[in-house]
């Protein structure tokens, strides 16, 4: 894999509790795709949906799953790479690969979900879905439940929604572990903004040091970071003023590590001379 998970216990025992606490019908649990920017294939940095990870942990576009909570059968959906993908991007796993990588045995083409579900709509089943918040899913939901965008607020599984928030609220060690390294590095780049931090330098320049340590560690950044002389205004993404002694600089930075577990911290600090400040004053 190009990607790490948990051992496939993890997810087998989420999906478990899952279709227990739900009882009936079928969950739908769609991935994200990948986002174009300004032409088709330039896209903007990939995040996979977090509660498609936490119950498959698969960090791939264009997937979805569906759960049948009486049955116990979990198919995942995918196509698998064309010989133009692999062009593109080399030999990678399977669809069936991948699935058997997270305790899944079976999987169909990505179209298939629409049959799956039509199926099951025929049937008089509930079908739960939690509410849809990137545009190209709320349409995709919305063909396949054969509903209007809007029509979808109505049809959201409130028990699904409460089922989610009461698992993933209850932190496994192994998730305590990834949260521990997110913060750390958090940590670790609010730390190079203190001790990198010169008059004369413009916020930017501070911003450029802050991405790097998240980079450095094969990390992303959890949100767009904020790096501001002027932390009274909140969320001011602008970084082109110029850094003087005894201004109070206020970083809000956090990294994403390479398991999707991230890091949120803010921190003011004002530049002071020979003063080097550690991880645990930073953290505290």
């Amino acid at each position: 894999m190009q990607f790490r998970l948990f051992d496939k216990t993890v997810y087998t025992e989420r999906r478990k509790v899952l279709q227990t606490t739900i009882g009936s019908g079928i969950i739908i649990l769609p991935g994200n795709e990948e986002s174009s920017m300004n032409y088709k294939d330039n896209w903007y940095p990939f995040r996979q949906d977090s509660n498609f990870l936490y119950y498959f942990g698969l960090n791939v576009a264009s997937l979805a799953a569906v759960i049948d909570t009486e049955s116990g059968e979990t198919i995942i959906f995918g196509d698998e790479l064309t010989i133009d993908d692999i062009v593109w991007t080399g030999p990678l796993p399977s669809i069936t690969e991948m699935a058997a990588a997270v305790g899944v045995d079976k999987t169909q083409p990505y179209n298939n979900i629409v049959t799956y579900i039509n199926n099951a709509i025929t049937s008089g089943r509930k079908i739960h879905f939690t509410p849809p918040y990137r545009p190209e899913n709320k349409i995709k939901l919305a063909a396949w439940l054969n509903t209007s965008v809007s029509g979808l607020k109505e049809q959201v599984s409130i028990p699904l929604i409460k089922a989610i928030i009461n698992q993933r609220a209850h932190k496994e060690a192994c998730e305590v572990e990834e949260m521990h390294k997110a913060t750390l590095i958090s940590g670790d780049m609010h730390l190079a903004a203190m001790t990198l931090t010169r008059p004369g330098m413009k916020e930017y320049e501070i911003m450029a040091k802050v991405k790097e340590v998240a980079y450095a560690n094969n990390a992303s950044l959890s949100f767009n970071p904020i790096v501001t002389i002027h932390g009274e205004t909140l969320h001011n993404l602008y970084c082109g003023n110029t850094v003087e002694e005894k201004h109070l600089i206020l970083c809000d930075a956090g990294a994403s590590n390479d398991m999707n577990y991230a890091g949120d911290l803010t921190c003011t600090f004002l530049q002071e001379k020979n003063s080097v400040p550690s991880r645990k004053k930073c953290m505290r």
